[in-house]
C-alpha cells in the first residue's frame, strides 16, 4: 500500500530546515523540534554518520542514499526538507508505503526491480559472465536485484550483500553451490513469486533470461498465459538472451 501524507509546519524554523519522520506504525508524517532540527543539521554539516538524540533514546543516521532513526532496533524513516519561512505556512507531502514484510510504514522510494535467470546447463557458461555482469552494472542504485534461493542449472545473480560498485569479478555475486533438480520454468516461476514479494504498484519489472531457444520459448509461452489472467502486467517486462546462437563478442558491447 502507498499514500500520500501531508502536514502543514506550524512552529517555527528560522533557518528554513526542518527535519522529521514517519511514524513507522501509522504512516503520519512527524517533525522534531526547531531546537532538534538544528542540532541535526549541525551534525549533518560536519560530516558526522549519526547523531544521539538522548531524549528519545534514538539514534539518527546519516546514509549516503537516505537518512533512518533507530529505536530499541527499530528503524524509522527520516528526511530532510527545505521550507520557505516568507509563506504564511508550508505544507509538506510525503509518499509513503506499508512495508510488505515488517508490516511498518516507511517513506517510498521508487524502485527497479531486476531478475536474472541464467541457465547453468550451457557448456560455456563462463563466456557469458561478462553479460549478465553487464546487466547487473546497468541498473543503477534504485535498482533491486532479485535471485532464487537454492538455485541450480538455474543461477541468480547477486548476493544483496554486496556493493554493485564495487563488484569487479563476476565469481563474488554468482551463488557457490547449486543442485541441478530444476528446469527454467520451474525457476522462471520461482523468480517471479519473489519479485513480486518485493514489489510495489507500478513499479518497472525486467527480468532477463539466458538460456537456449526451447527453453526460452516454453517460458514465453508462460509469461503470455501469466498477463492474460492477470498474474502480471505491462510493467513486468522479458528480455530473451538465447544462447544456441549467441555471438559473444557482438552480445558483450550492447548495451542490453
Amino acid at each position: 500500500m502507498i499514500i500520500n501524507n501531508y502536514k502543514i509546519v506550524e512552529d517555527k524554523y528560522k533557518t528554513g530546515i526542518i527535519w522529521g519522520y514517519i511514524n513507522h506504525n501509522s504512516g503520519e508524517i512527524k517533525f522534531y523540534s526547531p531546537l532538534l532540527s538544528k542540532k541535526i543539521e549541525k551534525s549533518l554539516l560536519e560530516g558526522k554518520k549519526f547523531i544521539n538524540i538522548e531524549l528519545l533514546n534514538s539514534v539518527i543516521y546519516f546514509e549516503k542514499q537516505s537518512f533512518f532513526q533507530k529505536t530499541n532496533n527499530i528503524i524509522t524513516s527520516v528526511f530532510r526538507e527545505k521550507i520557505d519561512n516568507k509563506l504564511n505556512y508550508n505544507l509538506i507531502e510525503k509518499k509513503v508505503y506499508l512495508d510488505k514484510k515488517t508490516n511498518k510504514w516507511r517513506l517510498y522510494k521508487k524502485k527497479e526491480h531486476v531478475g536474472i535467470l541464467v541457465d547453468l546447463s550451457i557448456e560455456n557458461i563462463n563466456d557469458y559472465k561478462n553479460i549478465i555482469n553487464n546487466i547487473v552494472l546497468k541498473h543503477n542504485e534504485n535498482s533491486r536485484i532479485n535471485r532464487v534461493k537454492l538455485s541450480n542449472i538455474i543461477k541468480i545473480i547477486y548476493n544483496n550483500n554486496i556493493d554493485l560498485g564495487l563488484v569487479e569479478n563476476l565469481d563474488d555475486i554468482f551463488l557457490k553451490k547449486w543442485i541441478k533438480t530444476k528446469n527454467m520454468c520451474d525457476g522462471f516461476i520461482e523468480l517471479i513469486k519473489l519479485v513480486d514479494k518485493n514489489q510495489y504498484e507500478n513499479e518497472d519489472i525486467t527480468l532477463y533470461i539466458v538460456t537456449n531457444s526451447i527453453n526460452m520459448n516454453n517460458i514465453n509461452i508462460m509469461y503470455d498465459k501469466l498477463m492474460k489472467n492477470g498474474k502480471i502486467n505491462t510493467k513486468w517486462k522479458i528480455i530473451n538472451i538465447e544462447t544456441d546462437e549467441m555471438y559473444l563478442n557482438y552480445l558483450e558491447q550492447i548495451n542490453i
